[in-house]
């Protein structure tokens, strides 16, 4: 299923390919979060926090119903604010959302970048069933065990 934000860019004829999350968005691009931020904070009085968790959530929680995802994105918006959703709430991220497009499309955009690495101290081969096996000499390091 899509995240909630991945829904709401699609029903506005805005699709991104790509697992759009909470880490994916943070690291893909701040140009995102501090547009939301400037956007939203002083304008409905909400903290920092409140904008981080709001974002989050809608990144992280699958949407409900697909179809209707502005219904949700209201819900999530009462959560963190504890204020009722004024009506031109809804309007204004439509707007935000098309106004960072290329930003998301960039996200979409970017190659899987390999995060970590695994280093392996001794010998491998492969079986007839082409797993690899390791053989792990009991010493590590023998040289400097012989030393």
């Amino acid at each position: 299923m899509e995240s909630l934000l991945q829904s709401t860019l699609t029903a506005m004829g805005t699709k991104i390919v790509c697992e759009l999350t909470w880490n994916i968005l943070k690291s893909g691009s701040n140009k995102i979060i501090d547009s939301f931020k400037g956007k939203f904070m002083k304008k409905y009085d909400m903290s920092e926090n409140q904008c981080i968790d709001f974002l989050q959530d809608i990144t992280d929680n699958q949407a409900i119903n697909p179809k209707k995802p502005f219904t949700e994105i209201i819900s999530y918006y009462e959560k963190h604010t504890d204020k009722e959703c004024p009506y031109e709430f809804k309007e204004e991220f439509q707007e935000w959302i098309q106004e960072n497009y290329e930003e998301f499309k960039k996200i979409d955009n970017k190659p899987a970048q390999q995060q970590s690495s695994i280093v392996v101290n001794g010998n491998q081969y492969a079986d007839r069933g082409g797993s690899i096996q390791f053989i792990a000499n009991q010493y590590n390091n023998i040289e400097a065990v012989r030393r």
